[in-house]
């Protein structure tokens, strides 16, 4: 997990797998001791960058022999090829991975396939040597990680318990790891041939196998699960206001009729107000018209003796309708309606 000790997470320091790079590339101020062991005159790439980093695997070879040959735990040797290619793509840039990378770690691997007599002497020059068989894959940054979180595990567990408030990041940590287990899955299930070599170690702790091993495992599903419900009821709530919403697309078309309907029924009202508003003006017309001085004055000025509705329905018109209706009440006595002057 060193690639991810930027989070600031000061308890990453501790694990491992940064111990371990950490130490490998720090700048020693014996590291020319072991100048003459890494001459490089029987290499021809990258002379400079071959020499530094030989000097660097001599010295963490050299002081930390006897841990080196205690594997029970993990293999530092996996670890160091790790951080030679990772340190070429750092010193060379990774768009040069396929090329000057490549050549860069064969001059390495050519100084202790054929090694000068002052490496040769040495006791422990070939406790570890650079391995092109480990970093050739182009995933070699995920196979990196898989086993960094291997060498890692045991120490995370051991802080994650033990320092309160560190449990929540690592466990966080460890559920991202989800992802990178299911990628080695499926290379070892489809292509066995790529399986990295020490994937069956990791397979005991694949994330859902060791999740609940942590202090705070209850307390981050419960708080997942409170999170799920509210979620669920905040969807519930939004889908029944969608399903309330009159201007929803569902009801478009209902309330777009609704609405001529509705234009068309006070068309409709104002009319039928108007011709019940006009009804009283011409029935008083025509009273005035028939029964009253007035109504003679303009007969004569006329010289017309029908109705001034015309003979709108037959041969009486509407205002002897009118009449004829009224006779219950007037007892054919229109006669007796007078006019009283003002």
């Amino acid at each position: 997990m060193a690639s991810e000790s930027s989070g600031g997470n000061e308890y990453l320091s501790t694990l491992p797998s940064n111990i371990f790079y950490n130490n490998i590339k720090k700048n020693h101020s014996d590291l020319s001791g072991y100048s003459e062991q890494c001459d490089t005159n029987s290499v021809n790439n990258y002379k400079e960058e071959a020499k530094q980093i030989c000097k660097n695997i001599l010295r963490y070879l050299d002081k930390y022999a006897a841990s080196i040959d205690n594997k029970t735990e993990y293999d530092v040797c996996i670890l160091l090829n790790y951080w030679i290619y990772d340190t070429l793509t750092e010193i060379l840039g990774s768009e040069n991975t396929s090329k000057k990378i490549n050549l860069a770690f064969g001059s390495l691997q050519w100084m202790w396939n054929y090694p000068v007599d002052a490496l040769k002497r040495t006791a422990y020059y070939n406790k570890c040597q650079p391995n092109f068989d480990i970093v050739k894959h182009e995933d070699w940054k995920k196979r990196k990680e898989l086993y960094e979180y291997y060498v890692d595990y045991k120490t995370i567990l051991y802080t994650a318990n033990n320092f309160d408030k560190t449990c929540n990041e690592f466990y966080k940590r460890i559920e991202e790891k989800k992802k990178l287990y299911e990628y080695f899955e499926e290379i070892c299930d489809s292509k066995p041939a790529e399986c990295p070599n020490f994937y069956e170690q990791c397979k005991e702790y694949k994330p859902e196998l060791v999740l609940h091993n942590f202090s705070c495992h209850e307390n981050i599903v419960a708080a997942k699960n409170a999170l799920a419900t509210q979620h669920t009821l905040i969807q519930g709530l939004s889908d029944g206001d969608r399903a309330r919403d009159p201007n929803s697309s569902e009801h478009g078309a209902d309330s777009s009729e609704m609405g001529i309907t509705q234009d068309n029924f006070d068309v409709g009202t104002k009319v039928g107000k108007s011709i019940l508003g006009l009804a009283p003006i011409a029935i008083t017309a025509s009273a005035l018209y028939k029964f009253t001085p007035m109504g003679l004055w303009i007969r004569k000025l006329t010289g017309s003796n029908q109705n001034i509705t015309g003979n709108m329905d037959g041969e009486d018109g509407f205002l002897d309708h009118t009449q004829d209706s009224s006779n219950i009440l007037f007892n054919g006595a229109e006669n007796y309606i007078s006019y009283q002057p003002i």
